[in-house]
């Protein structure tokens, strides 16, 4: 279920008692950089049911100083994090490059997971991921957090006013990251496979179609060595015509969202939160809710699953297509070509 509104303490898990045990869920995290200290900071402050058990970071001296901060012990190694039996679920909070190996080792030890997107550097690792998966049952969603955003949330729930859709326009503008690895050659892929991957993900999601051809241009503009600036365009399922572009060589943040059927239009902004249905010469703005806490809410879903062991609201196969449409922008931009996206029917 998607929430569009703010995450508050005594939410709908304060009164929820915790049907896996008796005690709260340890939730261990694999990689607490800036983003993982998201998710830490949700687990210790937010959430009753759950408490964080654990987590890894490479620099050990931060490691160090976050573990007294959290009162969460700090592990050298993930593998000694994932064997942990106080440890019941586990979020992965790092470079796509290592998911396999890391998805491996959960999936043995039978833990659930919350991956971060992209679920996988590409289609081959997305498989082998998958293969673990469906030989040991684990429970996995990904998160692609952008799904939780207010001004998304609230033009999903508008769409059925456009009629008949055949025009979508999506463009993500982002400042240099300050991440370092992401300029690392092993990040395996530059804006369009990290940031782009929210793009493709909220095309399939308020859309309900799924590509079928794409043709792409990328450029490197920044320093590389992957792209930093790309724009794609892709035909859907329902003959719908789609653009999904993207860069991270500007100042500032913009998240465009542009949708037009024969009935009317949509055009809307998740970053600076504006959202308006056209039709004809009217503009109707269209009311949003407040900002919404999305990585919050993507952890209160994921708890939520495990608990009741229902089903992830965002699953693997979800997280693979939108790496299939990553994986053929890619193609198409070496080719030169308009190329098919893989249809991943092996992926259920």
């Amino acid at each position: 279920m998607i929430r569009s509104t703010p995450l508050e303490r005594n939410s709908a898990f304060d009164t929820q008692e915790s049907r896996v045990t008796n005690s709260r869920l340890g939730i261990g995290i694999i990689g607490l950089g800036r983003h993982g200290m998201r998710y830490a900071r949700h687990l210790v402050e937010d959430f009753p049911n759950a408490r964080l058990a654990g987590f890894t970071r490479r620099d050990a001296t931060q490691a160090a100083i976050q573990a007294k901060e959290l009162g969460a012990p700090a592990y050298g190694e993930y593998r000694d994090l994932i064997a942990a039996k106080d440890v019941d679920a586990v979020v992965i909070v790092v470079p796509p490059v290592l998911h396999p190996d890391i998805m491996q080792l959960a999936a043995e030890a039978g833990k659930p997971v919350l991956l971060e997107k992209p679920a996988a550097q590409n289609l081959e690792d997305g498989r082998r991921i998958r293969d673990l998966v469906q030989k040991h049952g684990i429970p996995v969603m990904v998160a692609q957090t952008m799904r939780y955003n207010e001004t998304v949330t609230a033009i999903r729930a508008e769409m059925p006013r456009l009629g008949r859709l055949h025009s979508i326009r999506l463009s993500q503008r982002f400042e240099p990251s300050p991440t370092s690895w992401i300029y690392d050659r092993s990040a395996g892929g530059g804006t369009m496979l990290h940031t782009g991957v929210h793009g493709f993900d909220l095309l399939r999601f308020l859309t309900g179609q799924e590509g079928v051809r794409a043709s792409a241009e990328i450029g490197t503009a920044g320093r590389g060595p992957f792209e930093d600036n790309f724009s794609v365009v892709l035909q859907l399922s329902d003959n719908a015509i789609a653009t999904v572009s993207g860069s991270r060589v500007t100042s500032g943040r913009t998240g465009a969202v542009e949708l037009a059927g024969d009935q009317g239009q949509i055009v809307a902004d998740h970053v600076f939160r504006t959202a308006v249905f056209i039709q004809g010469p009217t503009v109707t703005p269209i009311p949003l809710p407040p900002p919404a806490p999305t990585v919050a809410l993507v952890l209160k879903d994921f708890l939520t699953a495990v608990e009741t062991k229902g089903p992830m609201p965002i699953t693997l196969l979800d997280g693979l297509r939108a790496v299939a449409l990553v994986d053929a922008a890619y193609l198409a931009a070496r080719s030169g070509q308009s190329v098919a996206v893989d249809t991943l029917e092996t992926l259920r």
